[in-house]
This record gives C-alpha cells, structure tokens and sequence, in this order.
C-alpha cells in the first residue's frame, strides 16, 4: 500500500468526491456493455481507463474460461516496451496479486505502471495501466483499476454466455429446417418409389377395409383406387391375433375372374397402446417368375442328362463300351424298357445288326448283338424314313401312317422313338428307343433331348473311328521312327499335354507304357540351365515369331544327360489362335560331344590366348610360304645366300606377312590403343637390325622347320625400344601356314643378367618339373615288395581259378556251369589286378591333370589302400578318422596323391626305424574360414632336435637313402593349392604333418 500523504481537508473533500464520481463512473460500465462482443468489452474498458481515469497507458486481456480464445486489446504509447516485459513478466509465473511497476521506461519522464491480475492465478484475464503522474497508483487508482478490471471480466464471460446461446439457437433452427426439407424430401421420395413399385402395396384399417393403394395395386388386382376404398379382405385376418403373417403364395382372382401366382405379405401397424391399428399389405405377381423357374428346372434336367452323357462318352476310349455307357445312361434317363443301336441305317444293305442294346430285365431284345439279320421291307422302309427325317421319328402301332403292328409284335414294344445318326466316318447308325410296358409319347421336351443324345452319339462316334485310324497310322509312324532313330510329339495347349512316341520315351529313358505326360512333368526332365531357353522357344513360336527349334538337354532318371534336336510347328485354328505344336525330337548327344570337344579346344586355345603374360601373334604366313616354293622350284637352295643378294625380296615378305589378331598382352608391351593399330603391319615395329631374324625366319620355313626362336629387338608404337625373345611355331611344310602362332616375351628389363639367365631359369623349372616326377618314381622301389604281393594275390586266384576251370572241362562229363563260375572268378581277380596296376600307373604317370572337384576322403582312401601292403610289412597299422560332410576341393589329385604317398611313406619309415608298431592315423576335418585340415600322425622318431623346419629345405633328409626332395615338394604342391603344410611334435613321440586346402564344393 502506498502511504498517504497529508492533504488539507478541503482538498481531501475534493479527492474523495472525485474518488466516489469515478467509482460511480465506473460501476455504471456493465449496463453499457450488455449484449456487447467481448471485443468491444475491451476495447470500452481501455477506454473509460484513459478517459476516465486520465491514465496514459492501459492494456486489457480478458480470457474465456471455457478455452476460448483471449481478447487483448491497449491504448496508449507511454509503455512501449510492455509486450516484451509482459512476455518476460509471465514466463516467471503468472501474477497473482496486483504488482506495482516503478518505472515503465521509456526514455522520458517517469511513469509508473499497475499490474492487476483478473481472477485467481490471472485466470480470468490482466489488466495493466501506467501514467506519468508521480503517485500513481493511489490506493483509489488501484480500487478504480480492480473494479473495473472484475466488471469487464463479468461482462465478458456474460457475452461469451450470450454468443454461445445465440450460436446454439441459430444452429437449432438450421437443423431444425434442414431435417424438415430432408423429410419432406423422403416423403415426396417415398411416395415416387410407392408409385413407381411393381409390387402392390396397400394400407388396411383395422377391420380390414383399404384405405390407400398403389398404382400397381390397381393394376395387378384390376379394379380402382376408389373401387376397392370400401372393400376388405381375409388376407390378413390372421395378423389380428400374430402381429405378422409370414409371406404366402397363393391364387389370387383379379376382376375381369382371371387367376394368377402371388406373393402375399402383410405387416401389422400399432397405435401408442400397442394395438393393431391397420395393415400394410402388398401382393407381388410371381406368374413370369414360375414359369421361369419350370423351364429352368427343364434345362437344368437337360443339362444334367447331358452331363450324364457326356461322362459316359469320356469315360472310355473303347467303341463298344462307350456305346454301352451311353444306353444304360439313356436308359434311366428316359425311363424306357429299351435303348439300341442299329448298324448299318441303310435301306440298300443286305443285313443289319444290333451293334449295342442295353434293356430291361423283364423285356430282353429279340436279336442277338452282333448278329446279321437279313434287309427285309419293313426294315427297309423304317431305314429310309429315318434317313429322310430331320428329327426324331415316333411310331405307335395302330396309329395312322404307323408301321404295321407286325414290326411291334415281333419286337415287343408299344412305343418307340427312333433317329439316324451320322457320324463323319462309316455308314448311319440308328438309335431308339422302346417302352414296352405302356403306350408312350413323349413330350416335346424328351424329343428334344433324344435328337441332342443323338447328335453327340453320332460325335463321340465319329471321334472314336478317328481315333481308331489314327492308332493305325501311329502304329505305322512308330515302325518308321524306330527304323529312323527319331521320335516326334504333339503338345495340346488347352490341356498342357504332350503325347510321345515310343521313340521320344526311348530318348528320355522313360518305361513306354506310358503315354501322355503334361507339361510340367516334361519340363521336370529338362536340364535346369535349358528350361528357359525351351520355354522361349516355345512362346516365340506360339506368338507367331520364328518356328519351334530348340536344343536342350534331358536328365534321364539314372542320371544320365542326353542332349537332343527339338523342331515344331504350331497348329492354329480359323482365327489365327494356336491349339497345338507337333514336333520332332532327335538325339544329338554325341554329336554334340563332338563339338564340345572342338569348343573346348577352341576355348583352352582362347584361354590361353588371352590371358596368358606373354605377347600371342596370330600371323599369316601363307604368301610368303608360296614365294619360298616358288623360289626353291626355280632352282633356289641357299636362302641366306639368296636374301642377302636380294634384300628386295625380305621387304616384299615383311609386306606378306599378314596379322590375324594379337593379344591383350601385347596391347600393352606395344603400347597400342587397340588390336587395329597392330594389324597394319610388321614394319612399323621392325628396326633395322630386327630384318636379320625375321632372315632367319625365312630360312626355318624354307628348310621346313616346325620352330623358330630367336632374341629380335622390336619398336613400340611410340619407338621405345624392346628386346623379346621370339618363338614361332610352324606348321609342316605341307600343312597351312594361315595362322602361325608367334611369342613375344619381354627381356628387356633382364637383359642386364643375359640371355644365358633367362635360359637357366627356364632349365631350373624344367628341371623341377622333372625332379617331381622323379620323386614319384623313386617311391616305386620302396613300394615294389608291398606292390608285386598287392598284384601277385589276384594273378595266383586267376591261375588257380584257370586250372580249376580246366579240371572241370577235362571230365569225363564236363561240368560247364562250375566251369562258368571258375571263368567269372578269373574275370574277377583279372579285374581286380588291372585296376590296382591302373592307379600305379594314374599316380606315376608324367605330367598332371586339369584341377576338378575331388573329394577328399575318397583320394585319402585309395592311398591307404594302395600302401597297407607297405604299412603292414612293418607292423604299422594305418587309421583313417575322416569327418562326414566335407565339402570338395578344387585340386590334381595325382599331386595330392603324391602328397599323401609322401606323407604316409615317411611316417611308415620312421615308424620302422624306431623299431616299434603302432597307429599311423590320417584325419580329416573342417577348419573353418573355408578350409578343410588333414593331418598324417606318426608314432616314429619325431622330427629333428635342431631346425625342425628345415625337413622342408630342398635336398634336406634325414634318410641315410634320401634325396631331401619329397617335402619340399609336397610344400609346394599344397602352396600352389592355396593351402599351408607344416609339422609339429607329438609328445612323447612321433610327429604330425597338416595341411590345409581351401572349400570348392558342397558339402557330399
């Protein structure tokens, strides 16, 4: 509270009645503001604050409690900076009691400012006031500012009450006019659909009298509005005591005394009590749907009887047992005594039969099946008027115009209905029908579908007889095709089957018994590669594009891969859309061998072309070997002579000399863009002192060299010199010199340590080529004693099985079936000897094989039995612990053959000079990373005491007979595998060799 000051008494007066006329003043503020929106509440207060009250700044927030939205409103400029300190002021903590403001700022005389919150916490709104006068605010500023800060806060929370009563009022009478139209709007809507309705509708009264109907009500039952105001009716008598009646059909009399099919239904109408009040009733005419429905069942009958039939049709492929199918089916049909065919239906036939009759038991056929009865006249005459009818015949004996009662006596019928059927290949049939126990017609109905069992009878005939000639002419093609070695077949596409001859089942090594196959069962035999390609064939060739011509191959069921020739043509109908492909099949397996072959020596070649290091040549030296003969049949026989006396003639053959193509290898040594600028010619590489080797060349072909090498220096295309060591390889002299292969390795960067370096690098790879084999074949001497008893075991059963085999033969009386068996068993031990010479000879053989997929474990075996005749000599027992599921490796088994013989042979040697027996165990597992580790583990002397791993050093041994050569190739067999091979200790004794060799395979 601010403290009051002392004022004379006459100037207190003045200020308390100044006071209590602005207390009036505003007090009388909320009649203003009656029925006021809430902004001009608050823009009247900050009004009446600057004018009434003489303040300089004031500023009004009134806020809704229900949420609304805040209502903020100033006058005044003498507080500028109020929002900004406003914004600072409430993000403290809203006011919540009046706040005095010393200084407002500003920049000009002082003026002090009032914060007066509205409501609890400045729930209801602020207020805020400043004025330049140095007591401000009095107490009577801070009354005056409260009461009309709470008596605008009244008004505004009265006007938002107003506004929100007005706003529901409005929307009431909206809604209430909108659902009046909308009614109004139904109803014209519902009595537009009562008009327009099929159905009668009408309303009853209470007892039963109309009162209101429907146009259709009229027009169904006859009579009119006005005519039927007075009438009842018992309809719907029974609603008074159900409440509902459920629907009816019925009879109704119109007025004109006419009947008809109704549907009646009716609902039951309550007054506030829950009293039958009326009736609403509507009557709906069914006549058009009844009789729609009877045909509908009628041709539902006609579907399924034909459906009967048409399964008895499919059923079998076989002529008499589809006829047969067919009359017993016709029989229950129909409900007859009796179902036939008669054959032929030609009054010009000497006989007829009955090819096929089905009957009743109490009414059996008066012919035998099959048996021919003679043509007599009323046979005749029966046979022609079926012949000249277009429909089904009915005859009753008796009638007028029927045959005589003869015919019907003799065969025991009463009634009969008959036709001719034609199928399109062989002669009319006739079918009938004979009801024997009644006088019969039948109706227009039946007729109708007898004539369509007919003409499907006379169809399934006629597809029958086609199939019979086309078993004929298949049998014919089959004798044909196993003559020729070449199959065909004949793919349906609605159906997805394929028919086969015996020749194409043959070719897929399929049981020919079989005779169909669908589509997808015929892929399931093509190779998985092939699929697509035959799958694209076959589109192409049904969207009209090239013809059906594929090769792919076939996986017969023993696992055999047969590669085979498909041609075919697709079969369209009259619109152009394909119904079926007939094709041929031949078996090119070997042919295709053949060719592989061929690419693959093609390929090898490429290979080898292109991705070996050293410039490749491809050369024509076709023009040049003709200059030679030409040369040497006119009498030339010193060519060096020759060409130096006629240096015209080595340019004419460097310009002779044609370039097929070269490598990627000597892109880069000639440092060429691409192949074109090569094939130009030799003399933009050639420098001077390169003529005397390509003399050179000139002399090797005339004197009929195969091969040519030499040191040349050549040129860069951009005339770097290079010195290369050149190879040619010659064709013989009467072979074609159009692809000469030449080499060209780079020695320039070498030539500091001299051609006899390069030589001696490529003698000392020879020569460890050849220090390989050696190593394999000094094994033999170790292995000849373990070997000849190996082989001798075999050879003694074959010699003794051959003196036994002669014993029998020499008896008195030969016993051959003992012979036979003693000669099967030298077969046997004959056999058993060739395959263990066999793998003698794979592991000592010179040279190597291509690296392929091997199992591991299988080559660890046959080593372990090829050397258990050594092991076993020495008392040494070998031990395979292999793991199952090991994936292959990519490998020359012969080298690892000779790595294991190694291996094993070493631990058997140090087992025997220990002088005790024991476990020699070979082990295999996976190692991980993708490897698999093998390990050789002796019970022997061990390795050595100092510089174990030196066992691995070429020439090292430890052997009083050894060449030191045996693991150090094994390391290099296995490096150049990708693997690693080195030893370790076993405690107490004996040692372990292991090795690894990278994943190349599934796992077997």
């Amino acid at each position: 509270m601010a403290t009051l000051m002392y004022k004379e008494p006459d100037t207190e007066i003045l200020s308390l009645r100044t006071a209590l006329r602005d207390l009036v003043a505003v007090s009388t503020i909320p009649v203003a503001w009656l029925g006021r929106e809430p902004a001009d509440i608050a823009a009247g207060l900050a009004d009446v604050l600057i004018g009434s009250l003489g303040l300089d700044f004031a500023f009004v927030r009134l806020c809704d409690p229900a949420g609304g939205v805040a209502v903020e409103i100033s006058r005044g400029n003498a507080w500028k900076a109020f929002p900004e300190w406003l914004q600072g002021r409430l993000a403290r903590s809203p006011p919540k009691s009046k706040e005095v403001v010393s200084d407002v700022g500003g920049g000009g005389a002082q003026c002090r400012g009032l914060l007066v919150p509205v409501g609890i916490d400045a729930g209801g709104g602020l207020v805020a006031a400043a004025c330049h006068r140095a007591d401000f605010p009095t107490e009577i500023d801070q009354l005056l500012l409260s009461v009309a800060a709470n008596h605008a806060a009244t008004a505004f929370q009265n006007a938002r009450v107003e506004q929100g009563l007005r706003r529901a009022r409005s929307d009431l009478e909206k809604n209430v006019a909108e659902q009046t139209s909308e009614l109004r709007h139904a109803t014209a809507e519902l009595q537009t659909i009562l008009d327009a309705s099929p159905v009668a509708i009408a309303l009853f009264s209470r007892d039963q009298v109309i009162q209101r109907c429907n146009p259709a009500f009229e027009r169904i039952l006859g009579w009119k509005a006005e005519e039927m105001a007075q009438r009842g009716t018992s309809l719907f008598e029974s609603t008074l005591h159900e409440g509902r009646a459920q629907p009816v059909e019925t009879r109704l009399v119109r007025k004109d005394g006419s009947q008809f099919d109704a549907a009646v239904a009716w609902v039951v109408l309550q007054d506030e009590a829950g009293t039958p009040a009326g009736f609403v009733g509507t009557i709906e005419d069914i006549s058009g749907r009844k009789r729609a429905e009877d045909e509908r069942q009628a041709h539902l009958r006609f579907l399924e009887s034909m459906d009967r039939i048409n399964r008895a049709i499919q059923s079998t492929n076989d002529l008499e047992q589809m006829m047969s199918a067919v009359l017993d089916e016709v029989l229950s049909i129909f409900d007859c005594d009796r179902a036939f065919l008669l054959y032929p239906c030609d009054p010009e036939a000497s006989s007829w039969q009955v090819s096929m009759g089905r009957t009743r038991e109490e009414f059996p056929g008066p012919v035998v099946l099959g048996h021919e009865v003679p043509m007599d006249s009323d046979a005749a005459r029966l046979f022609q008027a079926m012949r000249s009818s277009v429909a089904p015949m009915q005859s009753i004996p008796g009638a007028e115009g029927e045959l005589p009662s003869a015919a019907a006596e003799r065969f025991g019928f009463q009634a009969r209905i008959s036709m001719a059927v034609y199928p399109k290949i062989d002669k009319p049939y006739l079918f009938g029908l004979h009801q024997c126990s009644y006088p019969r017609v039948w109706t227009p109905q039946e007729e109708r579908l007898f004539q369509e069992i007919g003409r499907r009878l006379a169809d399934a005939l006629t597809s029958l007889f086609i199939l019979r000639n086309l078993r004929q002419s298949e049998a014919r093609l089959e004798e044909a095709q196993r003559i020729a070695h070449v199959g065909y077949w004949e793919r349906d596409l609605e159906t997805d089957r394929i028919t086969w001859s015996d020749e194409t089942y043959r070719i897929f090594g399929l049981p020919q018994e079989k005779h169909d196959i669908d589509f997808a069962a015929f892929q399931a035999l093509i190779h998985p590669e092939d699929r697509q390609r035959m799958m694209r064939g076959t589109a192409e060739a049904e969207r009209g594009g090239p013809r059906y011509d594929v090769e792919y191959r076939v996986v017969r069921a023993d696992g055999d891969v047969r590669t085979v020739h498909s041609q075919g043509d697709v079969r369209r109908d009259d619109s152009g859309r394909p119904q079926r492909i007939f094709g041929i099949i031949q078996d090119v397996t070997e042919r295709k061998r053949a060719e592989a072959e061929v690419r693959e020596s093609e390929r090898r070649y490429r290979h080898i072309f292109q991705s070996t290091g050293v410039s490749i040549w491809e050369e024509d030296f076709s023009q040049v070997k003709d200059a030679i003969d030409d040369l040497k049949a006119k009498g030339v026989r010193d060519f060096r002579v020759y060409c130096a006396a006629h240096p015209e003639f080595v340019e004419r053959a460097i310009a002779a000399v044609k370039i097929v193509d070269v490598n990627d290898a000597t892109l880069e040594l000639f440092a060429a863009e691409n192949k074109n600028e090569l094939l130009v010619s030799l003399r933009q590489i050639f420098l001077p002192e390169s003529v005397e080797v390509f003399i050179g060349e000139l002399i090797a072909i005339a004197e009929g060299q195969t091969s040519f090498a030499a040191e040349i220096v050549l040129q860069t295309l951009k005339s770097d010199r290079l010195t290369v060591l050149l190879t040619i390889t010659f064709p013989p002299p009467t072979g074609r010199f159009d692809n000469v292969l030449v080499t060209l390795m780079d020695i320039t960067e070498r030539k500091r340590a001299e051609h006899e370096a390069a030589l001696a690098s490529e003698a000392l790879r020879q020569a460890h080529a050849d220090l390989t084999h050696f190593s394999r074949v000094t094994t033999m001497g170790e292995l000849a004693a373990s070997l000849a008893h190996e082989i001798n075991q075999p050879i003694a059963a074959a010699v003794t099985n051959a003196n036994a085999c002669l014993r029998w033969l020499t008896r008195p009386e030969p016993d051959l079936e003992e012979a036979r068996e003693a000669a099967a068993r030298m077969i046997k031990d004959g056999t058993r000897a060739a395959e263990i010479i066999g793998r003698i000879r794979l592991l000592f053989r010179k040279g190597s094989a291509p690296r392929e997929a091997i199992d591991i474990n299988e080559v660890i075996q046959e080593m372990i039995v090829l050397l258990r005749g050594e092991a076993t000599r020495y008392s040494v027992r070998i031990r395979a612990d292999l793991a199952g599921g090991l994936s292959r490796v990519k490998a020359d088994r012969v080298q690892l053959q000779q790595v294991f013989m190694n291996l094993i042979l070493n631990g058997i040697d140090a087992m025997k000079g220990n002088g005790a027996a024991g476990d020699l165990t070979v082990r295999s597992e996976r190692s991980g990373a993708g490897q698999l580790l093998i390990s050789v583990s002796d019970a022997g002397v061990g390795l050595p005491a100092q510089h174990p791993d030196r066992i691995f050093n070429a020439f090292f041994t430890t052997k009083p007979n050894g060449i030191g050569m045996g693991l150090s190739i094994s390391r290099s067999i296995i490096e150049s595998h990708g693997g690693r091979l080195w030893a370790t200790v076993n405690p107490p004794r004996g040692a372990t060799f292991q090795f690894t060799l990278p994943e190349a395979g599934p796992p077997q």
